[in-house]
């Protein structure tokens, strides 16, 4: 992962969408320790789901993804 991806990773905010090699991600809010997001599959969303951002974040790291 370049470094500019890596500090993107670190930086979510709300409106985001992340490509990875399965599948899209939308960040829909962020708070300070969680973070509302979505799966977007083949222009079809999943209901939103809440983690702790720094999941979402590993997540976003070990499946390479990148801002769209």
């Amino acid at each position: 992962m370049k470094a500019d991806q890596a500090s993107d990773v670190l930086n979510l905010q709300a409106g985001q969408n992340w490509k990875t090699e399965k599948n899209n991600v939308e960040i829909v809010r962020v708070g300070r320790l969680v973070a509302q997001y979505r799966f977007v599959t083949n222009r079809k969303k999943t209901s939103i789901k809440v983690e702790d951002v720094t999941v979402i974040q590993n997540y976003l790291s070990r499946n390479r993804g990148i801002l769209v």
